[in-house]
């Protein structure tokens, strides 16, 4: 066999049935054994989209995703979602082209700008945002090469992995009788036993503990029941980050919400309140804690696990208060379960204190403007429409914002987003990515009219080509409304390039829905009056409430775009509300005292 048949049929034997791709000639052969393969190819427009669905696979899945691209344009196009991958640890193996070894500028000088077609060397490019980057060459020993990739890209800290594929690499004759493998070695995790034990005696002093369980925990979607039998075992009030929102539903007695920036004002209370932080996978990143890692949980001692030593590093370690464990965080939390008849807590009043304070301080649905339709209540009401869907909410935004803040989890609901690079168009590709991973369950994409339209809307074909369940919800708010907020703010009012008034025009969406053959349904407003036409052909009037409409949307057959006229003055709230001091430098508030104040709220 060839190495790109052999490399195939690895990844088909390791139990890769998906791989997103744009074909290209510099990866022709990988190509062509895809398709002598069991492997599912999903040929998308462009590499990016491609890098994107891969991602939201990965997510979907809790494991290992392939992408495969050309040279040059085809793997520069993908380096978002590579960066994505590599921020958020999602698992992603990256097979990318390269010109034949003899037609490469290093046979001639390494300063030469380019001699090989399509040669760029990305090779420097990929180290910043990859665990690993292998470039094959004909002395490389295969064999240990695609195995040590898998491992390397789903073990430990998972993250993409990519390995360069010269043309004369990929047809190179190998004999896989002759396959000899020796087992690479890359670290083992023995758990310090002494540290689980400190935090025991730790709770065991504390009144008023929470658990804050990241996204290192998120393998846990394969086993959920597990994870909610600790939990309750454990009988800790749990706070979750946006990427670990749906391993805890809303209504659960012990679930206190989604802390930070932007979030509710009870789950910033419950954190300023508790006297023990355990934090356990969560990278406690710059708007998780406002801004201000010494004020988050302020009133706590805190103990931090995490796999990543750089990530505990990056805190100071300089105070005598906290404790920093570098562990696997499933080790970690299923040994401290295992332990925990040493547990000897006493915090039944605590746990009523934070069911108290989750009534008395919900997301409530500001005002706004009545001609629009309200973010806050459609969420709200889209929320308590959907069962066990796929979410997909915008990863920036007031989309992503609004919905990451109120969306109320419910039981076998999974959300799908990549909040860590925060980059626009990733919805509609990762909606779509999800969808088929899961084998066509219901997705639901909600998106902002300006990051649906820096997406490739071409990808929307698939949603045709494949009939997929997606219902994409694009709110209108006439650009970039996020960056308006700020810009309004900051200079006082001056705007630019963020709507129609600063320069900016978008799409008209219905064309494009229309150009795809597309279902399109718009909602401008919470109620709607309708004249309809009865089988009689008499004339009567219907009208239906901001429930119906959605309802109406959620209920058609196959691929949907429904347009939201929302609201374009209304900011997320409540959020903590930085301001610029005296010096003229941006200062952050704090996590307890949120903006709209509650002084003025009242």
């Amino acid at each position: 066999m060839i190495v790109a048949d052999y490399i195939i049929k690895e990844l088909e034997d390791y139990g890769v049935t998906t791989i997103y791709s744009v074909t290209g000639g510099m990866i022709m052969y990988i190509t062509e054994a895809i398709r002598k393969s069991n492997i599912n190819l999903i040929p998308t427009m462009f590499e990016q989209s491609a890098g994107i669905m891969a991602e939201a696979d990965s997510i979907y899945n809790e494991g290992l995703s392939v992408l495969v691209t050309t040279a040059g344009p085809g793997i520069l196009n993908a380096m978002t979602p590579i960066s994505s991958a590599y921020i958020d640890s999602n698992p992603l193996l990256i097979l990318y082209g390269a010109c034949k070894t003899q037609d490469s500028k290093y046979t001639v000088s390494h300063h030469l700008r380019q001699k090989g077609v399509q040669e760029v060397d990305v090779y420097p490019m990929l180290q910043p945002i990859t665990k690993e980057v292998f470039k094959l060459s004909p002395k490389t020993n295969i064999y240990t090469t695609i195995k040590q990739a898998i491992k390397i890209a789903t073990s430990g800290k998972p993250g993409p992995v990519a390995i360069e594929l010269p043309l004369d690499i990929q047809k190179m004759e190998i004999d896989r009788n002759e396959i000899i493998y020796t087992e690479g070695f890359w670290g083992s995790t023995i758990m310090n036993f002494g540290l689980v034990d400190s935090t025991i005696d730790s709770l065991n002093r504390s009144r008023k503990p929470v658990l804050l369980l990241g996204n290192g925990i998120r393998k846990y979607r394969k086993d959920i029941s597990k994870l909610h039998s600790i939990i309750e075992d454990l009988d800790i009030p749990v706070l979750t980050t946006w990427k670990s929102m749906d391993l805890i539903e809303e209504y659960h007695p012990l679930y206190c919400g989604r802390p930070g920036g932007i979030a509710s004002r009870y789950s910033n209370m419950i954190l300023q309140e508790c006297d023990l932080l355990i934090s356990i996978g969560a990278r406690m990143d710059l708007p998780s804690t406002a801004y201000n890692f010494d004020n988050f949980a302020k009133n706590a001692k805190k103990i931090i696990v995490d796999i990543d030593e750089s990530e505990l590093n990056k805190f100071g370690k300089n105070s005598v208060d906290n404790n920093y464990i570098n562990e696997d965080g499933i080790l970690f939390l299923e040994e401290l379960h295992s332990n925990s008849h040493k547990i000897e807590l006493d915090n039944g009043n605590w746990i009523e204190e934070c069911k108290g304070i989750k009534n008395e301080y919900p997301i409530e649905i500001p005002e706004s403007n009545p001609k629009y339709v309200n973010q806050y209540e459609f969420i709200d009401t889209l929320s308590k429409l959907c069962t066990d869907d796929i979410i997909v909410p915008s990863s920036s935004g007031s989309a992503s914002e609004i919905t990451c803040q109120a969306w109320k989890v419910k039981h076998n609901q999974r959300v799908i987003c990549s909040n860590g690079l925060g980059s626009m168009a990733f919805a509609v590709s990762h909606g779509i990515g999800a969808c088929i991973a899961s084998d066509k369950k219901r997705t639901i994409v909600i998106d902002g009219d300006g990051s649906f339209f820096m997406s490739n809307t071409n990808e929307l074909e698939l949603l045709k080509r494949y009939d997929l369940p997606v219902k994409i919800f694009v709110w209108n708010n006439n650009g970039y409304m996020s960056i308006k907020n700020t810009q309004d703010k900051f200079f006082e009012g001056n705007l630019t390039a963020c709507n129609e008034d600063s320069g900016l025009t978008l799409p008209d969406l219905k064309k494009v829905a229309d150009s795809h053959d597309l279902k399109y349904i718009c909602i401008k407003d919470s109620n709607i009056s309708i004249l309809q036409v009865g089988y009689d052909q008499t004339v009567y009037h219907d009208e239906l409430n901001l429930r119906d409409q959605i309802q109406n949307v959620l209920n058609q057959e196959g691929p949907v775009i429904c347009e939201v006229m929302v609201c374009p003055e209304l900011q997320t709230q409540p959020r903590v509300q930085s301001s610029v001091n005296k010096d003229g430098n941006i200062v952050s508030g704090v996590l307890e005292n949120m903006w709209p104040f509650l002084e003025e709220v009242k």
